[in-house]
């Protein structure tokens, strides 16, 4: 799974599906379009359901089915991180029922519980700063 960014362009942001097989890499699906502004890091489920993109310049997450041999499909709604916030890694905790996106550009981190339809739904952490220089996180 590749993140289709577009060079930043508006609105144009995607996602494709790549299977490797016997060395070779293979086009499953895509550019599947978002519609989303610069989509960046990829974070896919341990189930291999759904991934899910951090669209830095949109201030948001998008989800996809992931269905048989690859083939990709946008799930309806898209999750909001904050205006300024400009999400960029974002990675998937307790068997992929959570999700977490980093958003350097407002130095907090942002909380979804992943429904079993792959929608997202907002979890308040509570008031947790983090350095404004932050570039990375691993979720466990």
């Amino acid at each position: 799974m590749v993140s289709d960014a577009f060079g930043g362009a508006p609105n144009a942001g995607a996602v494709t599906s790549y299977e490797l097989q016997n060395g070779k890499v293979n086009l499953d699906d895509g550019p599947v379009a978002d519609h989303q502004t610069a989509p960046c890091w990829v974070a896919i489920t341990s189930n291999g359901s759904f991934a899910y993109t951090a669209n830095t310049g949109s201030g948001s997450v998008s989800g996809y089915l992931i269905g048989q041999n690859g083939a990709l499909t946008l799930l309806p709604s898209t999750a909001n991180t904050g205006t300024g916030s400009k999400p960029g890694e974002l990675g998937l905790a307790d068997s992929s029922h959570f999700l977490y996106v980093l958003d350097p550009g407002t130095a907090t981190l942002s909380a979804f519980q992943v429904q079993n339809d792959g929608s997202l739904v907002r979890i308040n952490l509570g008031n947790i700063t983090l350095s404004t220089s932050i570039t990375g996180m691993a979720v466990d």
